[in-house]
């Protein structure tokens, strides 16, 4: 199992003799990682001999590369590791070297990052701070007609009534999955999005399971654009992993009560926006017909694909597999609402369109498309003028929200094109 103790040995050793100062303070003062190397460079000015590290990779978790094809059909790990073109559509797995010179290295077209998942609850239990903390449910007295934490759930209810073997455990640990794209180029211009798979551990209790240093960073999922249907290529790590905690268990320590025990553990759902909702599930949510789907699509059903976490054993019985991101919804209400207000041209709703459909769903005949004017769209009461939409934008930049509230909300103001952009979902929160 996990050995806890070289690192608790390493947090605990001074720096120089008579220092009340320790290694592991530089949690404490939320240093990030090049403010480490930084001062891991001034052991120059200590006593001799010093115990201070010369670097911080023992501090830093490990990943492991895996070469995918570019097209993400395939990954090349495990039988298919040898392998230099794609089973399925052919297409080289590395670049074109300079002059087909056969000793310069290769360089793969695509790398999937992944994190092994058991090391990292199995550091919650190796951790004072958290091992007391992830069998906090033992003890827990659901409160009828109140919901503080997933458990409370009935889907979780369920699950525990279907799985008394592993819910009679304590230890055992329960996750959830999410994850969403971002663009790391965005200020540089450059079009290209990647996708973190997060696993976020229940076994905390509410104040802490959803903080970023309890959160699991599984997978990167290379770009440059959404992996859509095809992230079940990407997931096969994650869940040959989670089939392995299912099945068998990993022995783990517990410092809390200092014994060893298996550990076991469950993916209760996933949460994701609508599109992503769509590529973990299966379930078409776009108007858009794929170019290959199942007997029966569109007349039947709206699977496109068999989802692979239909692998794990436990799946069928989950009365809800697929949660929908609230707040990422709010976000696009909030967007839809404001860029039709606004009269933001490519934005709004109220476009050439929903004015042609007025005639058949509505009636509102002072809103319909002039037949003299077919391209011109008349303009309705809730949509603001030039300077009532400067007036907008002025009291936004102007806004001052205390710490902590809002990020500020004043750079996404954009005067010149009177329009708000970049708006983050908690953003949007504060402002529905």
């Amino acid at each position: 199992y996990y050995d806890d103790r070289p690192a608790l040995v390493s947090v605990e050793t001074p720096v120089a003799p008579n220092m009340a100062t320790h290694w592991g303070d530089v949690e404490q003062m939320n240093w990030d990682l090049r403010m480490v190397y930084d001062a891991v460079g001034l052991h120059f000015f200590l006593v001799h001999p010093n115990p201070q590290p010369v670097g911080a990779c023992s501090f830093v978790p490990t990943y492991e590369k895996i070469h995918t094809c570019k097209n993400g059909c395939m990954l090349y790990w495990k039988d298919n590791i040898r392998l230099e073109y794609c089973k399925f559509c052919g297409d080289p797995r590395y670049k074109p070297t300079r002059d087909r010179n056969p000793q310069c290295k290769k360089s793969p077209f695509s790398v999937l990052r992944y994190l092994p998942l058991i090391p990292q609850p199995q550091r919650l239990y190796a951790s004072p701070t958290t091992a007391e903390h992830m069998t906090w449910r033992a003890c827990y007295q659901i409160e009828e007609g109140s919901m503080c934490h997933p458990s409370d759930a009935e889907a979780w209810r369920h699950f525990d009534q279907s799985y008394l073997d592993f819910t009679v455990e304590p230890h055992n640990v329960t996750l959830t999955l999410c994850t969403n794209g971002f663009a790391p180029h965005r200020s540089h211009g450059r079009i290209y999005s990647c996708w973190p798979v997060i696993l976020t551990p229940y076994n905390l209790p509410p104040g802490m399971c959803m903080k970023p240093e309890y959160l699991f960073l599984m997978l990167v999922i290379p770009g440059p654009s959404s992996p859509k249907r095809r992230i079940d290529v990407y997931l096969e790590p994650l869940i040959e992993e989670l089939l392995q905690l299912w099945h068998v268990g990993v022995l783990t320590h517990d410092h809390a009560t200092n014994q060893a025990f298996m550990m076991r553990a469950t993916l209760m759902w996933t949460v994701n926006y609508l599109s992503a909702y769509g590529m973990a599930s299966g379930w078409s949510t776009t108007v858009e017909e794929p170019l290959t789907y199942p007997p029966g699509y569109g007349n039947v059903h709206k699977w496109i694909k068999k989802s692979i976490f239909l692998d794990l054993l436990y799946w069928n019985t989950h009365l809800i597999r697929h949660n929908l991101d609230v707040m990422h919804i709010e976000k696009n209400v909030f967007d839809n609402i404001f860029n039709t207000v606004m009269d933001i041209e490519g934005k709004t709703k109220d476009n050439l369109n929903a004015h042609k459909d007025l005639k058949n769903i509505c009636n509102g005949p002072e809103l319909e498309v002039d037949e003299r004017r077919p391209n011109a769209t008349p303009k309705v009461a809730y949509t603001l003028t030039k300077e009532q939409k400067k007036k907008i934008c002025e009291w936004v930049r102007g806004l001052r929200f205390p710490d902590g509230y809002s990020s500020n909300v004043a750079r996404y103001v954009d005067i010149a094109n009177l329009r708000l952009h970049g708006m983050k979902n908690h953003d949007c929160h504060v402002f529905v």
